[in-house]
């Protein structure tokens, strides 16, 4: 649509607009008998066609604009479709093995933790047997030498974990969104249970004043049509 035809369909909307415009002043609208109810439904009336003719001159404006939004889309998005393919599956690639390492990384890590466990409590049960059988001076020396092998092998295993997350992957950029999967609504706490609106609206518009269900408030909106 050229710019001629767009100031058109403007003049024209503008035009019924402003022959609206003494109607819209009315500053209070009080309806006390019958032919209040008549005078304002005829102005409804008058109302809802003006609203018609501008919404008219809008879409006669916009669906040429929209029609070339669509063709554009038509235009660009296998391009933008195989694009994203490459993009998915590379990153589909590095993701895969990121969590490859990274489970890798985890069990290397909880063997080194569990050895550490072990060791620690196998100090532990050599100092009891220590402190029981033998005198006390020769049992602290012997303890004592105990710790600094522990603080070795613990020093050792700090180096371990390191080398560990070491091998995990290095993915520039990664981050990391949550959402849920609900596998068990009767689990759900109460506040996280949402009520299917439209269901129930749809359930309201068959029953109307008769609608009633548990924890619902019927809600009735009065329309005056054209």
């Amino acid at each position: 649509m050229d710019k001629t035809s767009v100031k058109s369909e403007t003049a024209v909307a503008q035009e019924k607009f402003d022959e609206l415009v003494p109607v819209l002043k009315s500053p209070i609208v009080t309806v006390s008998n019958q032919d209040d109810v008549d005078f304002y439904r005829g102005e409804i009336t008058v109302l809802k066609e003006g609203k018609k003719v501008i919404e008219k001159s809008r879409k006669t404006i916009s669906e040429p604009l929209e029609l070339a939004k669509k063709n554009l889309q038509a235009l660009f998005s296998p391009m933008k479709s195989k694009i994203d393919i490459g993009i998915g599956s590379r990153e589909s690639a590095i993701l895969t093995y990121s969590r490859k390492q990274a489970e890798i990384a985890r069990i290397k890590e909880e063997a080194i933790k569990k050895e550490q466990r072990r060791i620690e409590a196998e100090r532990i049960e050599k100092e009891e047997e220590l402190k029981k059988n033998l005198p006390k001076e020769e049992a602290e020396k012997k303890i004592s030498e105990l710790k600094e092998e522990a603080e070795v092998s613990e020093l050792s295993g700090s180096l371990d974990l390191a080398g560990a997350n070491a091998g995990r992957a290095e993915v520039k950029g990664m981050v990391v969104y949550y959402s849920v999967e609900v596998i068990d609504k009767t689990k759900l706490p109460m506040n996280f249970l949402m009520a299917d609106e439209k269901a129930l609206n749809a359930q309201a518009r068959e029953d109307k004043d008769k609608f009633n269900v548990p924890g619902c408030k019927l809600v009735r909106k009065e329309r005056i049509k054209g």
